[in-house]
């Protein structure tokens, strides 16, 4: 087959099939994630559990029960990978976009089936840890490369944000960051994961509306929501996913 790797994957339960085209690992981790309405990427997520996706409250503006899937393993958007449907999309119940997206920017996607984890696809640890000031993260670029980004102080943060129309909304729940080169907000995929050390301490949140102006990017901090995590995914396992509801607030 030559150094090509093609690992045909077969439609089974609730996954669609798709290939692999290298022996490669994910550029941006095993943990990452496209979730795509009829193949259009619409935002990202990060594996924290096998049937759990971890993204940005925002990202339900989106989100089609009938027509959305969680793609994993996989470097290219267009092809391979393996399609995953989903079951559920769990978004904070104290998540407004009309805040501008800001506050509690925070959803669990629950998938039809357990992921089937190999070198290509994987979760990763959910930190529980406050992230050190200027501390350098990982992110995904909007082409799917890493992006280095570096954390503000929160008292930093919330400077830059006064007197501005979004500033009322960030607060300890939120994580910002900046380019560290030149201290302007990072574009990116929305709903991605920020990573310390190999766990998983953000939620990415790419500029809107402020972002020409170079404030930083207000993305949402893990370790704030860890017990809603962890309670959430707890409180719907199988026999509370069997609903229709496409979304819940929680």
């Amino acid at each position: 087959m030559g150094p090509t790797l093609a690992l045909l994957l077969l439609v089974c339960g609730g996954y669609a099939s798709g290939q692999l085209k290298d022996d490669r690992p994910n550029l941006v981790g095993p943990y990452h994630v496209s979730l795509q309405v009829n193949g259009r990427q619409y935002c990202g997520g990060t594996i924290v559990d096998d049937r759990w996706i971890l993204t940005a409250g925002k990202c339900y503006n989106e989100y089609s029960k009938e027509n959305s899937t969680a793609v994993v393993g996989t470097n290219n958007l267009q092809t391979g990978g393996t399609s995953y449907l989903i079951d559920r999309f769990i978004v904070h119940s104290r998540f407004h976009s009309k805040q501008f997206g800001i506050p509690h920017n925070i959803a669990l996607v629950r998938l039809t089936t357990p992921l089937v984890y190999n070198k290509f696809v994987d979760k990763i640890e959910i930190s529980d840890k406050h992230v050190p000031d200027n501390a350098t993260l990982s992110s995904v670029g909007t082409d799917k490369s890493i992006n280095m980004v570096k954390a503000l102080p929160q008292e930093e943060c919330l400077r830059q944000y006064h007197n501005t129309i979004m500033g009322p909304f960030v607060n300890v729940g939120n994580l910002c960051t900046v380019n560290p080169a030149d201290q302007r907000p990072t574009f990116g995929i929305t709903g991605s994961g920020l990573i310390l050390e190999g766990k998983l301490v953000g939620v990415f949140r790419s500029p809107g509306l402020l972002g020409r102006y170079s404030y930083p990017n207000a993305n949402t901090r893990v370790s704030y929501y860890h017990d809603w995590i962890q309670t959430t995914i707890a409180n719907n396992g199988d026999e509370a996913a069997k609903t229709d509801r496409p979304s819940v607030r929680n």
